[in-house]
């Protein structure tokens, strides 16, 4: 351990204080071919222990080295092992004698944090390794208790707040036009407005949004204690806004969202605390109602693919950061999407060899056709205007944002681990859609997908995510 501190501490990645102990620095040098994720981790004894594994694509090399890290600060006590993980060399076709596996033993506290793990390569490059989040031990800080008067939160947009009537329910809410109409809005589907209920009870996951963020901030390496100011753009019913209250527990929140519908849902289930710190307003995002340079952070999860035209949004949540300030967003991604569409096409248009039910068969063709729709850049038909789920971004569309609206920086990286992400996302529609487990399709459709996950080359990993976490930095 003590070589792999030097060599961080060497490359400005790391720097060691009076006191003995040693805390990361935001200059960590992310490698963009190296991935990895543990497993388990075992909290039940001490020390802990995670379990996993951690491959650089293009050295086809596992870690030399995994720190512990915990508020940014690394675990003295912990070991590192090596280990055989022969079901990750086959899937990554790598060679069966690489120890690509890790067992990692650490003495943490869960009073003082969520566990975090970094791959350390020979090369000094750094890797955070994705993980099970509900093992994370919850954030120390009690949400803190505040009293934000209403002309603060005014000072953050260039038109008035108004509140919305006593007599109406959402009476708890703001907007910034009296005479609001969500309906009004081009794009805007029955499904986020008279359907919200429906909506909020499908796809509500704050465990999954807890485990993404906390990720995202860790690579930011924001300070979680100092008072920072949120802006949370399509905040839906809350599945970005309730992490961010544990992750940043001195945080101010803007929650916003043209659906009233559904800040109304997550105004509901925020307790008389929390309420101090989150200002829920029904608004367009896109438009330039944000005071410039007011915000610290913007949080967008899952927002842009819903949007007729991101450009706007993303241009208008540049002009409302602070210099120093980050934006945020989780989205999906062309080139994963239509691999994804390939494979489904071959099980529909051989749905009798794999012994396809119906209702499967039914639903991976309703898939297909929403990939090709989404498929490349042009969203002027009307038809979009009927479609919930726009777009699916290409490398090149954030590149082209980051340039146009005024950002200095660009950071992409797969949400999750390229082992078995087909089979995952096959999971997961059959879950959605039907209410249905893996048994309801054939070890046949598993045995066919997986042999087609084969196919690809581990360095091809990062450029076939189905979703990615998009940064911006001003």
């Amino acid at each position: 351990m003590t070589t792999t501190l030097n060599l961080l501490e060497r490359t400005g990645q790391l720097i060691h204080h009076g006191d003995g102990r040693c805390r990361l620095t935001p200059n960590l040098c992310v490698c963009a071919s190296a991935t990895g994720y543990f497993d388990k981790l075992d909290t039940s004894s001490n020390p802990w222990v995670a379990t996993g594994w951690a491959i650089d694509f293009e050295t086809r090399q596992s870690c030399a080295d995994v720190l512990a890290i915990q508020n940014g600060w690394v675990l003295d006590h912990s070991s590192f092992i090596a280990c055989s993980r022969p079901d990750v060399n086959a899937a990554f076709r790598l060679p069966l004698t690489l120890r690509s596996g890790i067992t990692v033993s650490l003495a943490a506290d869960p009073n003082c944090g969520r566990v975090s793990l970094l791959g350390v390569f020979d090369s000094g490059s750094v890797a955070l390794l994705a993980g099970p989040g509900e093992c994370a031990p919850a954030n120390p800080w009690t949400h803190k208790s505040v009293t934000i008067p209403l002309d603060v939160w005014q000072q953050k947009f260039r038109k008035t707040l108004h509140a919305f009537p006593d007599s109406s329910p959402f009476c708890s809410l703001y907007s910034l036009d009296p005479a609001y109409d969500p309906r009004s809005y081009s794009g805007v589907t029955t499904q986020f407005l008279e359907q919200s209920d429906v909506y909020h009870a499908k796809f509500t996951d704050h465990r999954r949004w807890t485990y993404l963020l906390s990720q995202a901030l860790f690579r930011l390496q924001l300070d979680e204690s100092r008072d920072i100011s949120v802006l949370d753009v399509g905040s839906g019913s809350g599945n970005s806004v309730y992490p961010m209250l544990t992750l940043l527990p001195t945080a101010s929140i803007v929650a916003t969202d043209i659906s009233p519908q559904l800040l109304a849902l997550l105004h509901k289930q925020l307790s008389v605390t929390d309420r101090q710190r989150v200002l829920a307003v029904a608004m367009d995002a896109s438009q330039p109602f944000l005071a410039r340079e007011s915000f610290d952070l913007v949080v967008g999860a899952a927002i842009l693919h819903h949007i007729m035209d991101p450009s706007t949004t993303l241009a208008a949540c540049c002009d409302a950061l602070k210099p120093t300030g980050h934006a945020i967003f989780f989205e999906p991604f062309e080139t994963g999407y239509v691999l994804l569409r390939f494979l489904y096409e071959q099980l529909v248009n051989n749905s009798d060899r794999f012994r396809l039910p119906d209702t499967v068969r039914q639903v991976l063709q309703a898939i297909i056709v929403d990939i090709t729709v989404r498929t490349g850049s042009d969203k002027t038909a009307d038809l979009y205007k009927s479609l919930d789920d726009k777009w699916q971004f290409t490398r090149a569309y954030f590149e082209r944002q980051r340039s146009q609206c005024g950002f200095s920086s660009l950071m992409i990286y797969p949400l999750d681990s390229p082992v078995g992400q087909f089979s995952a996302q096959l999971r997961t529609h059959l879950r959605l859609c039907l209410n249905a487990g893996p048994e309801s399709v054939s070890d046949l459709v598993w045995e066919f997908v997986r042999e087609f996950e084969g196919h690809f080359s581990p360095a091809s990993a990062p450029e076939r995510a189905l979703e990615a976490c998009v940064i911006f930095s001003r």
